[in-house]
This record gives structure tokens, C-alpha cells and sequence, in this order.
């Protein structure tokens, strides 16, 4: 099972038993994954940059 996935079934079954801290802690994770490359440029497929705007 892919880590994501995991992590998500991991929240639901601890949402359905209150407990919150774990649904953070996995948020926390899963931001922290992929939070991190929002300021990466981004190519278009001729190899210009995409920007937004």
C-alpha cells in the first residue's frame, strides 16, 4: 500500500474514533511532503516556464 494511501486510512479509522491527534499528526505529515515544492518553477511541455496570472 502506497505511504498516502496509508496515511489516509490511518486518519479515517482514527476519525471515526475521535481521535484527533492522529488525523493532525498525518495532516502534519502529509504537508510537510508536499508543502515543500510550491516554489519549484514549472515547464511547459515546449520547455517554457508556467507562471500564473
Amino acid at each position: 500500500m502506497r505511504y498516502i494511501e496509508r496515511l489516509a486510512e490511518e486518519a479515517d479509522t482514527a476519525a471515526e474514533h475521535n481521535d484527533i491527534q492522529i488525523v493532525y499528526q498525518n495532516t502534519r505529515k502529509l504537508m510537510s511532503d508536499y508543502g515543500q515544492h510550491h516554489d519549484l518553477p514549472v515547464r511547459a511541455e515546449d520547455g517554457t516556464h508556467v507562471t500564473a496570472g
